[in-house]
């Protein structure tokens, strides 16, 4: 792009930004008005950019080689400024008779892509949080775009992690699992898993922080050994396992979760509070005072004693003092599912702190599955489970591949050649170029024109 174009609109700008000081504006106004300029200079950057590239393929002596040229063709390309127009030429292999845009070969731009790279990772960076609609309208899109992006992240990269050179040493792990309870199209409600290992707990500004904390994901399946491989693999990628004394997994007893003892090795169960809290006080609900507050120190004596003895005689007592059907359901299932789980109470005492998985379920999968009511599809659910897992995990979504297959599968003949022609020709055309603008030779305040500074240099 010449760089007189470059200089008209960064001056035109400049000058509407005094007008407005002039005036009164006040900061906003400069802010709006500074961002739209902003917006159509990267505009006419890159329409200028890409015609110039195509200005130079068409010039390529590789190209008059083996490519003829067909037509010139238009395609919108909805970018971070807005919708980019591209004019580029149209060419035909001259032996394979392939039809290509070269320029769109080179600038790695997909066959049928409607947006550019950074345009998608913000509407998949949105739907962590927002619905597929609102995720999509920012780019003038539907929800079905989100749809489709989400569709083209491929779980392998949303589940890596960073295996240190040097395994972490740590004599005791944690590990604590809960699900929520989705509704989706395909069978009313479907479970999500959430897995998380950490070695510690650490106090920050007066809140506790688990320390090393990793997040795993699942939908619920016919079996949940895929996700206690994952976790395992995990263990023995990070963690000196020789080290490693004891291995605590905490949860609320189903079986999914008792399922990770038999794959790893020195763990224990332990039952979590919440849920144990819960079931007390539903049973004793079920009783009128003044028995109701006896009996419910009795029980938690007994449970915090680990007397198993004490607590069959407290449910006795309880049964008898209960008429109604439907009150002694309420006992007896808090009778079943402590009776179940009582090796997991007794190991309570070997614990510091309780389980908190309740509060992470909330935070990483309800707060944008199931807070509110809503219908997923099981795969949607699933994959923004496991991409609010990777930002949990402190992944970039920015960093993740949201490019088709398109261009790499296309056999294009000679364009290497022409690549490495592009590349020397481009490198020598856009050396760093001194612009002239009033800030950057008058301003008085030296931060912002070394800001500037650096702005050119990157453009250029």
């Amino acid at each position: 792009m010449e760089e007189l174009v470059l200089t008209k609109i960064v001056n035109e700008s400049y000058t509407r930004l005094l007008k407005i000081i002039l005036e009164g504006g006040d900061f906003s106004a400069l802010e709006n008005t500074l961002k739209r300029d902003l917006d159509e200079l990267g505009r006419t950057m890159l329409e200028g950019l890409v015609s110039e590239i195509d200005e130079i393929i068409l010039q390529s002596e590789e190209r008059k080689t083996h490519w003829t040229v067909k037509r010139t063709r238009e395609r919108a390309i909805k970018t971070v400024f807005g919708d980019v127009l591209l004019r580029r030429k149209y060419f035909q292999h001259k032996r394979t008779r392939k039809y290509a845009h070269l320029a769109d070969v080179y600038l790695k731009i997909d066959k049928y892509q409607r947006m550019s790279e950074q345009v998608k990772h913000n509407v998949v960076m949105r739907a962590c949080d927002l619905s597929y609609a609102k995720s999509a309208e920012v780019v003038g899109m539907t929800a079905q775009t989100t749809s489709n992006l989400l569709k083209g992240i491929r779980e392998t990269e949303l589940k890596q992690y960073q295996i240190p050179e040097q395994k972490r040493r740590a004599e005791t792990i944690f590990i604590c699992a809960d699900e929520d309870h989705i509704a989706v199209r395909e069978k009313g409600s479907q479970q999500q898993y959430l897995v998380y290992v950490y070695d510690g707990i650490e106090e920050v500004n007066d809140r506790r922080k688990l320390q090393n904390v990793h997040y795993f994901t699942q939908k619920q399946r016919g079996s949940s050994e895929d996700l206690w491989l994952e976790v395992t693999e995990y263990v023995y990628d990070v963690y000196d396992i020789d080290c490693i004394k004891k291995i605590f997994i905490m949860g609320d007893g189903a079986r999914w979760i008792k399922q990770g003892l038999g794959w790893l090795p020195k763990s224990v169960f332990v039952l979590d509070k919440w849920h144990m809290t819960k079931y007390i006080n539903g049973a004793c609900s079920a009783l009128q005072e003044p028995e109701r507050e006896e009996l419910h120190r009795m029980l938690w004596r007994s449970v915090k004693s680990c007397d198993k003895s004490q607590f069959l005689t407290t449910v006795t007592q309880m049964e008898h003092l209960v008429q109604d059907e439907k009150q002694l359901v309420k006992i007896e299932l808090m009778k079943l599912y402590l009776s179940n789980n009582w090796k997991g109470i007794r190991n309570q005492k070997q614990l510091q702190h309780g389980c908190s998985a309740e509060g992470h379920v909330s935070h990483i999968l309800s707060a944008r599955l199931s807070s509110r009511p809503m219908v997923w599809s099981a795969e949607g659910a699933n994959k923004i489970s496991l991409l609010r897992t990777y930002r949990a995990n402190g992944g970039d979504i920015f960093s993740l591949n949201l490019q088709s297959d398109e261009q790499s599968s296309i056999n294009l003949g000679n364009v290497g050649k022409i690549r490495k022609q592009l590349d020397g020709k481009i490198k020598g055309r856009y050396e760093c170029k001194q612009v002239t603008i009033p800030i950057r030779q008058y301003g008085a305040d030296e931060g912002v024109k070394k800001a500037i500074d650096s702005l050119f240099r990157y453009i250029f």
